[in-house]
């Protein structure tokens, strides 16, 4: 359960998503040098999800691991194609997980 009174854990999110947030930025700013277009809702969605994807993964990775802010920017940078392949393979994912191979199926 997420303790808001609990203020380093509240750090920790924040300097993950941030982390996490920055990496999915400059992955925007390297695909503009493609010539890619942006916007500002582009600019808003991608800080968004890198925000939660530097969440996700950092919650995996111990606080004294070394390279663990390497980690997350480059998580950050591949924001996208991570979703993906979580949206992609969520099922064999949880079966791999939980060990029960019932999830979604009828």
């Amino acid at each position: 359960m997420f303790d808001f009174f609990d203020v380093d854990r509240l750090k920790m999110y924040l300097m993950s998503g941030l982390v996490g947030a920055f990496g999915a930025l400059v992955n925007l700013l390297y695909q503009k040098t493609k010539g890619k277009s942006t916007n500002f809702t582009i600019i808003f969605i991608t800080i968004a999800i890198g925000f939660f994807v530097g969440n996700l993964i950092g919650s995996f990775i111990p606080k004294d691991f070394e390279y663990r802010d390497g980690c997350l920017l480059v998580a950050g940078f591949g924001c996208y194609p991570l979703l993906d392949l979580l949206e992609t393979n969520m099922k064999s994912i949880l079966n791999k997980i939980l060990g029960n191979t019932t999830i979604g199926d009828k």
